[in-house]
């Protein structure tokens, strides 16, 4: 050990610059260390844990999903497409009816919806991609289904009886308003009829007893029996540009009950459409707020009985030129009728039926002119305060209770020798000339 190469030196004077395994540089770690990481002192390139929650992920990355076992699948797939689902997001839209009624309803809702059309006739209305019927209430909007047949009119099944629906937009290309396909509907306020519809059929609206007011298209040719029957708050029917309006047929009760009806057609008072052609029986009967109407302009040929019987509202009647038979109780019990206006040149000879205007008691003055050529019994019974009736016709037959003989101050003139004469003779009415006419020299 003496005699060893002094140029190899002990471990005692090895190179300083070479330090031991004690010395050796503490930023550099050793074999053993060199995989762990000191917690605050990794790599700055590397993401820390927290950087997904401090939220310094780019916008837009997706989150990297934890792997999953096999048995996990399912579940997963169902969590990711109730994550993907986008949310029903409504959209409220307010507009004016041509009634001016302000309606807000969800635009959006009727992407809900699936459609049954079969024949042309919407059938059903399912919650989207289910079988489950939508429970319809408040303001709906129905729309056309985007792929497969359309539909022009609705069964009675989808709105008939619903008691929470309140407003009803139909879409373009319903043509009809189905029988009874709103019937007892009893919140419903108004329906939308787009201008496509031409027909609204028997008891489409029937006991809508919430219905104020509705706008008929003017492309509607008729409005079929018990329409509107008993629609107790219905006082506006309204027909835009009304003198190009196509109705030509009113059914049989079809506002029977309408008792605040006021408005027909305009927005003003009581009109009908020019080609009006036929008024069913009992149409307007106990429209108790009906004031006047006037058929001057129109092409109404055939009334049914008691058409407007017990309209105690109704003041002034104006009967149409082409009106054959004015039909049994057709104006009865209008207590509030004083004038009856008949035009001066009829297209058609006129008979007046058995009570047509019986019990209306206002009445005080009548001119038949020369077309109307009959009047049946009891045709102005219980018209106390008739006191004169002028007849022009000279063979126009009258039966034998034709007229109230029995009031005191009734006088009935007609032509000399006329049959209108020899009644008024046989019963006493005949006028006093000197009392009745005058002389201009």
């Amino acid at each position: 050990d003496e005699n060893k190469d002094p140029e190899k030196p002990s471990d005692e004077n090895k190179d300083p610059e070479k330090p031991s395994d004690e010395n050796k540089d503490p930023e550099k770690p050793s074999d053993e260390n060199k995989d762990q990481v000191n917690p605050g002192e990794s790599d700055p390139s590397v993401p820390k844990e927290d950087d997904a929650e401090q939220g310094d992920a780019k916008p837009g990355t997706e989150e990297q999903k934890p792997t999953v076992s096999a048995n996990d699948t399912d579940a997963d797939t169902d969590a990711e497409e109730t994550a993907e689902a986008k949310p029903y997001v409504s959209r409220m839209v307010t507009f004016s009816d041509d009634t001016g009624m302000r309606v807000t309803y969800d635009a959006n809702a009727s992407q809900m919806y699936d459609y049954e059309v079969a024949g042309g006739v919407l059938t059903a209305v399912n919650v989207k991609d289910t079988e489950q019927a939508v429970s319809f209430e408040g303001n709906v909007e129905l729309k056309q289904p985007e792929e497969g047949e359309k539909y022009t009119s609705i069964a009675a099944n989808v709105f008939g009886g619903n008691q929470d629906i309140t407003y009803v937009k139909l879409p373009a290309g319903v043509t009809a308003v189905a029988a009874n396909g709103f019937k007892g509907c009893t919140k419903l306020k108004s329906v939308y009829l787009p201008s496509t519809v031409n027909t609204i059929e028997a008891g489409a609206f029937e006991n809508c007893t919430a219905m104020t007011q509705i706008s008929v298209p003017k492309s509607v040719t008729a409005i079929g029996s018990s329409a509107f029957k008993n629609d107790t708050r219905l006082h506006l029917v309204y027909i835009k540009d009304v003198d190009y309006a196509e109705l030509r047929t009113i059914g049989d009760s079809a506002f029977e009950g309408c008792t605040v009806l006021s408005e027909f057609c305009t927005d003003t008072g009581f009109a009908m459409p020019n080609k009006i052609e036929t008024i069913g029986s009992a149409a307007f009967k106990g429209c108790k707020a009906i004031k006047s109407v006037d058929f001057t302009n129109t092409k109404l040929q055939t009334m049914g009985e008691s058409a407007f019987e017990g309209c105690t509202g109704l003041t002034d009647l104006t009967i149409g030129n082409a009106l054959a038979l004015i039909p049994q109780r057709a104006f009865a019990d209008c207590n509030a009728l004083a004038v009856i206006t008949f035009p001066v040149v009829g297209l058609v000879d006129t008979v007046i039926d058995k009570s047509a205007f019986s019990g209306c008691y206002r009445l005080k003055q009548l001119l038949l002119p020369d077309y109307v050529r009959e009047v049946k019994e009891n045709a102005f019974q219980g018209c106390t305060n008739l006191t004169r009736v002028e007849i022009e016709c000279n063979r126009i037959k009258l039966a034998e209770s034709a007229f109230p003989v029995g009031n005191k101050e009734l006088v009935i003139i007609a032509a000399p020798s006329s049959t209108g004469e020899a009644y008024a003779k046989e019963h006493g009415k005949a006028p006093d000339k000197e009392k009745f006419y005058t002389y201009k020299v």
